[in-house]
């Protein structure tokens, strides 16, 4: 798995990097694997093992739109995260935090689907990207 950003903007490069660190440290999914329950471990055990085990970059892109208010969303059908920079937060822990949970939801749903499992999909993305907020 490699998160990729080509843009110019230096915060986000920067989040993009410390991401990638974060996600693929062993410390990391050490301390997210004591924090779990046993299914809620299976699916996190299935999720980081694609993330090491897939070869394909993950673009992420930016676009500027001060009328919506989210600010990082993921495309399924591009395989891609987008950032609204009109949003975002000047933070590159925020910034992080939120690439975590996305980037992760983004996977979880094309693991286990988004129908059947939607919600633990958004819980145990939510839960990766709080803890992934400590390290960034």
């Amino acid at each position: 798995m490699n998160l990729v950003y080509e843009g110019e903007n230096q915060l986000i490069c920067s989040a993009v990097r410390r991401t990638t660190e974060v996600l693929n440290s062993t410390f990391f999914q050490n301390h997210l694997m004591s924090n779990l329950s046993e299914e809620e471990s299976e699916h996190i055990k299935t999720l980081l093992n694609t993330i090491h085990q897939t070869n394909y970059n993950v673009h992420i892109k930016t676009y500027w739109n001060p009328f919506k208010r989210q600010s990082i969303t993921y495309d399924i059908n591009t395989q891609s995260l987008n950032i609204n920079i009109a949003s975002l937060k000047k933070s590159r822990r925020i910034i992080s935090k939120q690439l975590v949970k996305n980037y992760s939801l983004l996977q979880l749903n094309k693991i286990y689907g988004g129908q059947e499992n939607g919600n633990l999909n958004k819980v145990l993305a939510l839960r990766m990207s709080s803890l992934a907020n400590y390290y960034a």
